[in-house]
C-alpha cells in the first residue's frame, strides 16, 4: 500500500505554555501535584526573572518534579535549551524514569549516549545529565551558546564537582611529581624547612606544603616543559582538568603531600564558564542547609530569591551517636573499630571515609564481608552490597550521588572529617586552621554523607560518628548552629544516648533503632518535639556578618574570574577591597586573602605590591610561605618577633604607608572611635598580638566558644583576653566571672596546658567592682582597653623612629625596643591593672 506522505504536511499550531502547573496538567494527565509543590512552583513563576533562585526542599518532598517542570517552563518561555543536572549517572536514570512515569518529556545524556537528542536541540525537552558532563574541561556542551537555563538538582554537590573539574592531581608514581618537587628544594633549605620538606617527599610526614607561588613564577617555563614532555594530553586522569589549567598555571596553587601534587586555583573562576554568566537562568534545588557564602564562592553569584518548602521539615529519625563520647572504655582506635564492627555484624552498613587509607583500616577487620569500591567497579560493588544480608560497603571521599533508600541501608558509619580528599582543604583545616572559611563546605559534605541513607520523609536509621575530628566538629557550637535546626536537636538526642552507651549495650541500642522499638521511637519523637519548641533561633552570624561573608566571597570570585579571562583592569582595586573587608571578619582569612591577592598582583605585573602582600600574609600567619627580599641594610634574623616585624616593615614598606596601616589596625582598640564595640576591639587586640609576633586566634569568633582573643607566646604560654570594654554600668557579675573561668578551662583542655602559670588571664574592661558572690581566680587581671590602645601607640611611635638611618642593624632595633620596654612581658608589667579578687566588695 502506498504511503500517504501528504498527510504529514498538515499545519498544526500548539500553544506555548509557560506556567509549570499547566505544563504538568497537560503532560501528566490524570495526576496531581502536592499542595506544597504547587505553592513552590507559583512562587518561582512569579520571581522567575531573577537569575539565581534557591529552592530548599527536604529529601522525599518531590523536588525532582518541581525541577523538571521549571526546566520545561524556562525552555518554553526562553525558547532556548535547558539542562537539568544530577549528581550521578544513576540519578540521571532515576530522574528520567520518574519523568517518564509521569508523562513528562525529557531528553538525557549519560555514558556518552543520548536519549531523544533532537528533542533537546529543538527545545522540545530539557536535557537531564550529570554535573561532570557539563563541567569537565572537554565538555561537549562548552561551545553550545544556546543553553539558556540550568536546574541544579542537589545543588550543594556542584561546588565539589566544579572544584574537581579545575583540579589536576599528579600522583607520586609519576615522574612529574619528583621533577616539580625538586625545583623547590633550595627554597625550603633557605627557610630551614629542609627536613620537613624531605620528610614529605620520603612519605614520612602527613603535612601539606604550598609550593610558594613567587618561586613558581621563576620555574614556570621549566614546569610547562615538564608537562609537554609528559604528554599530559594523552593521560586520561589529567587531560580534562588540564584543558582548564594549561594556560593558567601562574594563577594556580601547587600543593604537595607524600602522595601527590595538587594544582588548583585558590578560588574557582566559575563565571568564566558561560553557564554562570548573566544571560543564563539558574535554579538550585537543595535539601542541604549551607551558609550564605557557599553560592558566591562556588558559583560566582549570590542567591537573589529564596523559596523554602512550606510544609515544614522531614520527620526522618536520625539517631546520631558517638562511641568516643560514650562510656565505652576502649582507647585504641583499632580496637574500637573492631568493637563497633562487631556491634553492627547483623546489618548492612555504609562506611563513609575521607580517604582510601582510612577505609583500609576497616577492611583489615573482615576482608571477606567489607566491600571496597573504586571508580571502575562502584556499580557492581553497590549491587553486591544491596543483595547481601550484612555486608559493609566503604565509600572513600564520596559524600554525594549514591543513595541507599529505605531498607537498602539503615546504618551509616562516618569515619573522618571530610577534609582529606583535597589537599587545599586539608591545608586549611590542619595548618592554617581557618574554620570560618571552610565551614559551609565541610558542613555540606557532612549533611550529604548522612543523607545517603535518609532519602524519605519518614526514614529512620543510625549514624555512628566514629573519629575524634568529626565528633569535635559537629559539637563545636558555631559549626553546629549552621546545621538545620532538626539536625541540631538530633545531635542533642544523640548526646543523651551517648551518656548511656557502654560496652554492654551498644548492640542493644542499634537493634532497638532498627527494629523501630515503639518505646524508643515514641521517646525520640517527644524529645524532638519538646526541644523544637524550646530551641532558640540563634543565628551563627548577625545579618551584618552574613552580608560581609557574602560580599567577601563575591569579590574572591570576581578577582579570579577576571584573572582567568586575563582582564586585569579591576584586579588591584578588587584585591584592596578583599583584604580591607576580611580583616573585619577573621585575621586568618585576612592572611589568606593577602596571599592570594599577592598571586593576583604578581600576575598583572605589580611586583612591588605583590611582594608587600606576600610579606603581609606571612606576618599575619607564619605558616604561609615567606618571600625572600634582599636588602642593603645590615639586618639579620632576631630572636624577638617584634624586632623582626620592624625590620620587615623597614625593608619592604615605605614609612608613611607602614604607619598608616598600623594606625588603621590599632584604631580598633580606640574606645572613643568605637564605643561599645567589643567585636571591633577584638580585631585590634588580635592584630596587636600579630605585630608582637604571636600566633593568635579568636575562638569565640571561630567556634562560638572559648575566649574572645587568644595569643600563643613563643615559650608556649598563652594570653587569654576577654573583652568587656562595653560594660558601662554596674558590677562584674558572678555569671561574667564564671564565663571567664569556663573559657580558661577551654584553653587548658584544647591547648593541653597543665600549669596555670603558663597563662595570662586578662579581662579587658573598666576597673569596676565585682559582686561578692563572684569567684574569679586569684590570677585574673582586669585591665582597661585604653592601656592596650596606648601600648599600640607606643609601638607606632617606635616604628616611626626605626626608619631613622641610625637604626641600620638588628642590634640597634633590639636595643631600642628593650630600652623602651616594648616587648609584651615588660609592657604588661607597666600597665595599670588590678587583680579581680581585689575588686570584690
Amino acid at each position: 500500500m502506498a504511503s500517504n506522505f501528504a498527510s504529514a504536511l498538515k499545519s498544526t499550531t500548539e500553544e506555548t505554555i509557560t506556567d509549570p502547573e499547566e505544563i504538568f496538567r497537560k503532560q501528566a494527565s490524570g495526576k496531581n501535584l502536592w499542595i506544597g509543590q504547587g505553592d513552590i512552583l507559583r512562587n518561582w513563576y512569579i520571581n522567575r526573572n531573577e537569575k539565581d533562585i534557591l529552592i530548599a526542599m527536604d529529601t522525599g518532598m518531590g523536588k525532582t518534579i518541581v525541577g523538571l517542570l521549571i526546566a520545561h517552563s524556562l525552555m518554553n518561555e526562553k525558547k532556548q535549551k535547558i539542562v537539568y543536572l544530577c549528581a550521578s549517572k544513576q540519578l540521571v536514570e532515576q530522574t528520567v524514569k520518574e519523568a517518564q512515569d509521569l508523562g513528562i518529556n525529557v531528553s538525557s545524556y549519560s555514558s556518552r549516549e543520548y536519549l531523544k537528542e533532537f528533542d533537546f536541540h529543538e527545545c522540545k525537552a530539557p536535557l537531564v545529565t550529570t554535573y561532570q558532563a557539563l563541567f569537565n574541561g572537554k565538555s561537549k556542551f562548552s561551545s553550545d551558546e544556546d543553553i539558556g537555563g540550568i536546574v541544579f538538582d542537589d545543588s550543594h554537590v556542584s561546588g565539589s564537582v566544579l572544584k574537581d573539574s579545575f583540579t589536576l592531581n599528579i600522583s607520586k608514581d609519576k615522574p612529574l611529581y619528583t621533577q616539580i618537587a625538586n625545583l623547590f628544594t633550595s627554597y625550603f633549605d633557605s627557610q630551614q624547612q629542609d627536613v620537613r620538606y624531605k620528610n614529605i617527599l620520603e612519605a614520612k610526614s602527613e603535612e601539606v606544603f604550598i609550593l610558594p607561588s613567587f618561586e613558581l613564577k621563576n620555574h614556570l617555563e621549566t614546569i610547562k616543559q615538564y608537562f609537554t614532555d609528559a604528554k599530559i594530553n594523552d593521560d586520561k586522569d589529567m587531560l580534562f582538568s588540564w584543558e582548564y589549567l594549561q594556560d593558567k598555571l601562574d594563577l594556580c596553587l601547587f600543593l604537595i603531600n607524600k602522595k601527590r601534587i595538587e594544582i588548583v586555583p585558590p578560588v574557582i573562576p566559575s563565571k568564566f564558564l558561560r553557564y554562570f554568566q548573566d544571560n543564563v537562568s539558574r535554579v538550585y534545588l537543595s535539601a542541604t542547609h549551607v551558609g550564605k557564602d557557599y553560592f558566591p564562592k562556588y558559583y560566582g553569584n549570590k542567591i537573589q530569591h529564596y523559596i523554602s518548602f512550606p510544609s515544614g521539615e522531614s520527620k526522618s529519625k536520625k539517631f546520631i551517636i558517638s562511641p568516643k563520647k560514650s562510656k565505652i572504655k576502649i582507647e585504641e582506635d583499632s580496637e574500637l573499630r573492631e568493637f563497633v564492627y562487631k556491634s553492627l555484624s547483623p546489618y548492612r552498613a555504609l562506611i563513609v571515609t575521607p580517604s582510601f587509607n582510612k577505609g583500609k583500616k576497616w577492611k583489615t577487620i573482615d576482608s571477606d564481608n567489607i566491600i571496597e569500591t573504586k571508580s571502575n567497579n562502584i556499580i557492581e560493588r553497590i549491587e553486591e552490597f544491596k543483595k547481601s544480608d550484612n555486608k559493609k560497603l566503604i565509600l572513600a571521599n564520596r559524600y554525594d550521588g549514591i543513595d541507599f533508600p529505605g531498607d537498602s541501608c539503615r546504618v551509616l558509619v562516618f569515619d573522618g572529617l571530610p577534609t582529606e580528599g583535597e589537599l587545599l582543604n586539608t591545608y586549611f583545616y590542619n595548618q592554617l586552621k581557618i574554620n570560618n572559611y571552610i565551614r559551609s563546605e565541610i558542613n555540606a559534605k557532612i549533611l550529604q554523607g548522612v543523607g545517603r541513607i535518609f532519602r524519605g520523609t519518614d526514614d529512620y536509621g543510625v549514624v555512628i560518628l566514629f573519629g575524634n575530628e568529626e565528633v569535635k566538629w559537629v559539637g563545636t557550637p558555631k559549626n553546629k548552629l549552621e546545621f538545620p535546626k532538626r539536625m541540631q536537636i538530633q545531635l542533642n538526642a544523640g548526646n543523651k544516648l551517648n551518656d548511656m552507651i557502654d560496652e554492654t549495650n551498644l548492640s542493644e541500642l542499634i537493634r532497638e533503632i532498627l527494629s523501630k522499638d515503639s518505646f524508643l521511637m515514641t521517646a525520640y519523637e517527644q524529645f524532638i518535639d519538646e526541644e523544637t519548641k524550646k530551641i532558640e533561633d540563634i543565628e551563627t552570624h548577625t545579618d551584618e556578618e552574613n552580608n560581609l561573608i557574602e560580599k567577601i566571597s563575591l569579590i574572591e570570585s570576581h578577582i579570579y574570574t577576571n584573572l582567568w579571562k586575563r582582564d586585569f583592569s579591576q584586579i588591584e582595586a578588587l584585591c584592596d577591597d578583599l583584604v580591607d573587608l576580611s580583616k573585619d571578619y577573621d585575621l586568618k582569612i585576612n592572611a589568606w586573602h593577602y596571599f592570594i591577592s599577592a598571586i593576583a598582583l604578581s600576575a598583572i605585573g605589580n611586583n612591588d605590591k605583590s611582594n608587600e602582600y606576600y610579606l603581609k600574609a606571612n606576618s599575619l600567619e607564619s605558616i604561609l610561605p615567606k618571600i625572600l627580599i634582599e636588602s642593603d641594610q645590615n639586618f639579620t634574623e632576631s630572636n624577638s618577633s617584634l624586632v623582626n616585624y620592624f625590620m620587615q616593615k623597614i625593608i619592604t614598606t615605605k614609612k608613611e604607608k607602614a604607619i598608616k596601616d598600623l594606625n588603621k589596625q590599632f584604631e580598633y582598640m580606640d574606645d572613643i572611635k568605637y564605643p561599645n564595640k567589643d567585636k571591633k576591639h577584638e580585631i585590634g587586640i588580635e592584630y596587636l598580638g600579630k605585630v608582637l609576633g604571636f600566633k593568635t586566634e579568636r575562638p569565640d569568633n571561630s567556634y562560638k566558644t572559648g575566649p574572645d582573643v587568644l595569643w600563643k607566646l613563643s615559650d608556649n604560654k598563652y594570653v587569654i583576653l576577654e573583652l568587656k570594654a562595653n560594660k558601662t554600668t554596674g558590677r562584674y557579675s558572678k555569671k561574667e566571672t564564671s564565663q571567664f573561668l569556663d573559657h580558661v578551662e577551654w584553653v587548658k583542655e584544647n591547648k593541653n596546658i597543665q600549669n596555670d602559670k603558663d597563662l595570662y588571664k586578662i579581662i579587658i574592661g573598666p576597673l569596676k567592682q565585682i559582686n561578692k558572690d563572684a569567684n574569679p581566680s586569684k590570677d585574673t587581671w582586669i585591665i582597661e582597653l585604653k592601656e592596650f590602645y596606648e601600648y599600640g601607640q607606643k609601638l607606632i611611635n617606635a616604628l616611626k623612629s626605626s626608619y631613622s638611618p641610625s637604626f641600620n642593624s638588628t642590634r640597634a632595633i633590639e636595643k631600642f625596643i628593650d630600652e623602651n620596654n616594648l616587648d609584651w612581658d615588660k609592657a604588661f608589667e607597666k600597665m595599670n591593672k588590678s587583680l579581680a579578687v581585689d575588686l570584690k566588695s
